[in-house]
């Protein structure tokens, strides 16, 4: 970095440290009483669920439509990184169903799933957080 680098980027203004930015983009770490609560579907969100065809894009639908009532955006993850509210939702929604496989819904589903949640909220554009 040469000087010059280094004198822009000191002169930069930090309002948030490295941990309220995490607290703001992580992905929830939700209690038991929160899973209840962000993981419970309404009436139309029910509808949309059943337009997914198979129970993982109607899985991840759940876990993205739970972590957007809760923060307001969408997270990127794997499965294993969500074990417990997978769990959760597999318990709640589909007959205590025990395992859906690890890996991510086809691109196409992740997509629909994305549009599905921010279309009854009224957003049309919706950010994602990369949660590591």
């Amino acid at each position: 970095m040469t000087a010059r680098e280094f004198e822009t980027v000191q002169k930069r203004l930090r309002i948030l440290s490295e941990d309220e930015i995490e607290a703001i983009y992580e992905r929830p770490r939700l209690t038991h009483e929160e899973r209840i609560h962000y993981f419970s579907l309404s009436q139309p969100e029910k509808k949309l669920l059943v337009q997914l065809r198979s129970v993982k894009s109607q899985a991840y639908f759940v876990l993205q439509l739970g972590y957007f009532k809760a923060k307001h955006l969408f997270f990127i993850f794997d499965l294993h990184e969500v074990t417990e509210d997978l769990q959760y939702v597999l318990e709640q929604h589909f007959g205590n169903r025990k395992s859906i496989g690890g890996s991510l819904p086809a691109r196409m589903s992740i997509s629909s799933s994305k549009d599905a949640v921010g279309r009854p909220a009224g957003h049309s554009s919706i950010p994602v957080a990369v949660s590591q």
